[in-house]
């Protein structure tokens, strides 16, 4: 099998520099301070249903905001494939790692309260708190743990969330986790999520608390909240889409919802479009929300969106937000994924100017990066007028690695070749083989198809199909020790086992 039909949409953790890498630098063509007029704006807006149907996103709600004022919001397509239900401006997403800047927010009111400071050590606020080394445990600041740079590995080890029950849990991971050849960049949702629990233990409340009162309630979110599914928050959900790699690239499957515990400070606000275009101008009026209220200060709040970490020679990760300049211009930005939910929050400084785009599909970060560019394109011509077109070629590419890849995994599941290896796992996962000779990792609603890789170069490794965790490059080996051990060994091909590998034990 050629090594390109094993590409496949991977996760913004892996993709990032790679996304940005791609980018053409282009010196913006426009001198003055732009302002969108109404005409640019509809130009933007009439680009959305085009795009987001040859990207085949189910549904998006896209605002635009220029000033104090949201020029434009609306929904696009369908919350529920299956029933037709429409997205609109009050349709609750889950926003995956979006939620990093409102995190950074509430611990930056904080320092303004004197709670804590960000060049405050993380041992002075919990004395066992612990990094790989020494060194770095007894230097670590809370700014540093929201930077990306401290140095350690970020792991992604998605089917172990659900151990992530409390703040020591978390302190526990990060305490082991690989430390890197060389000092710099590297996504570390474990280390990030500490520095909010740090946050909640200097204030003695909870992360919870804390940002409902702190960032949702002051900024005047009424339908954010931290949580798991968004069918709790609101009636007015989105519910979330992939594509099986194994199916029809047209054919979404509703992804159901994975508990992220205590990684909570790193990915887990639900809400909808209108209250984070709120948050977002309020981060671009350096705390002043879009009523002319100061909720933040200046000083406390800019360090959140100044650039720490390099990734490359043009961007930079601040506490929750990339500023990146590549494009001639300063854009702060971020986006997240969770559960096939893709979500982009952007501004542009210069031009007081920024927008707000959450979908319901994995694949919607192609279509999220085409409406950006879009955007940026109304505000300075010829700065990304070449993006749109890279990312079709993108989309075209990925199209046909289904389309060759799907009848070479379509294939039946022997139940002699699976027997052994049949019933339950460690946290709550049991594996089952059905009638129709296919093989299913289920939890709960949580159910994953496992296809056999064996025509594709992976023997004895199963595929993960009909998950957002397939787009990562998920695989899993059924492994049966000499002694008769039996366990769902889970890796990414090509990436160190103590980055993403994970085991879960068959239970006795």
């Amino acid at each position: 099998m050629p090594a390109h039909l094993m590409t496949r949409f991977v996760s913004p953790i892996l993709l990032l520099p790679i996304l940005l890498s791609t980018i053409p630098k282009i010196q913006a063509q426009r001198s003055d301070i732009p302002t969108l007029t109404n005409e640019e704006v509809d130009a933007i807006v009439a680009q959305v249903d085009p795009l987001r149907e040859e990207f085949q996103v189910p549904g998006a709600a896209v605002a635009i905001f220029q000033g104090d004022d949201i020029v434009y919001v609306g929904g696009h397509g369908v919350r529920k494939v299956d029933t037709g239900e429409p997205i609109t401006t009050q349709t609750v997403f889950r926003v995956g790692s979006t939620t990093k800047a409102m995190t950074s927010f509430m611990i930056a009111t904080l320092v303004d309260d004197g709670v804590i400071d960000w060049d405050t050590l993380a041992v002075e606020v919990y004395p066992d708190f612990r990094l790989p080394t020494a060194k770095a445990t007894q230097s670590v600041t809370i700014a540093d743990l929201m930077g990306m740079g401290t140095g350690f590995q970020g792991v992604y080890q998605p089917f172990l969330w659900e151990t992530y029950k409390t703040a020591q849990d978390i302190f526990a991971a990060i305490a082991a986790q690989p430390t890197l050849d060389k000092p710099g960049y590297s996504y570390n949702n474990e280390i990030y999520a500490s520095a909010g629990h740090l946050g909640a233990i200097a204030a003695d409340s909870t992360y919870a608390a804390l940002m409902q009162e702190r960032v949702f309630d002051s900024v005047g979110m009424s339908t954010a909240q931290i949580g798991d599914s968004p069918a709790a928050v609101s009636d007015d959900w989105a519910q979330s889409y992939i594509y099986s790699i194994a199916g029809e690239l047209a054919t979404a499957t509703p992804e159901p919802y994975r508990v992220i515990g205590s990684l909570a400070p790193s990915g887990a606000v639900i809400s909808n479009v209108n209250d984070l275009a709120r948050f977002v101008i309020t981060v671009k009026n350096s705390g002043i929300t879009p009523n002319g209220t100061r909720v933040v200060s200046q000083d406390a709040l800019v360090r959140t969106i100044t650039g720490q970490t390099p990734i490359d020679n043009d961007a930079a990760y601040a506490m929750g937000w990339i500023v990146d300049n590549r494009y001639g211009y300063e854009l702060v930005h971020h986006e997240g994924n969770i559960d096939g939910y893709y979500s982009y929050m952007a501004f542009v400084p210069d031009a007081d100017a920024g927008l707000v785009i959450l979908t319901n599909s994995i694949i919607g970060e192609l279509f999220i990066h085409a409406v950006k560019a879009t955007f940026l394109e109304q505000l300075y011509p010829g700065s990304t007028a070449d993006e749109v077109v890279t990312l079709r070629e993108t989309y075209g590419q990925q199209y046909e690695v289904f389309t060759q890849i799907a009848p070479l995994l379509n294939v039946p599941v022997p139940v002699d070749t699976v027997a052994p290896f049949l019933g339950e796992y460690e946290n709550g996962y049991t594996l089952e083989w059905r009638p129709d000779e296919t093989l299913w990792l289920i939890r709960g609603k949580f159910e994953i198809a496992l296809l056999p890789g064996d025509n594709i170069g992976l023997a004895n490794t199963y595929v993960l199909g009909n998950t957002y965790l397939a787009y990562a490059n998920f695989v899993v080996q059924l492994q049966e020790s000499k002694s008769g051990d039996v366990a769902l060994q889970f890796f990414v091909p090509g990436v160190p086992e103590e980055l993403i590998g994970q085991t879960l034990a068959k239970l006795e």
